[in-house]
């Protein structure tokens, strides 16, 4: 388990190897939950979460499949 430390502009540095094995690139934001045994970082999605129906909705409405 590694260490890091709190900056005095309240700024955190995750280890690179955690943030490779998640990843997490330079402007990923995140969701910070306060829980009983620390703090939660939870990455926000990438992309809104949805549906297949909605996807084959979308397609169809493109013509798909031709």
């Amino acid at each position: 388990m590694e260490t890091t430390k709190l900056s005095t502009k309240g700024q955190v540095v995750l280890p690179k190897e955690l943030r490779s094995a998640r990843a997490w690139v330079t402007g990923t934001d995140f969701t910070v939950e306060s829980t009983p045994d620390g703090v939660l970082l939870r990455p926000v999605a990438r992309f809104p979460r949805t549906r297949l129906s909605e996807v084959g909705a979308f397609l169809s409405g493109l013509g798909w499949p031709h």
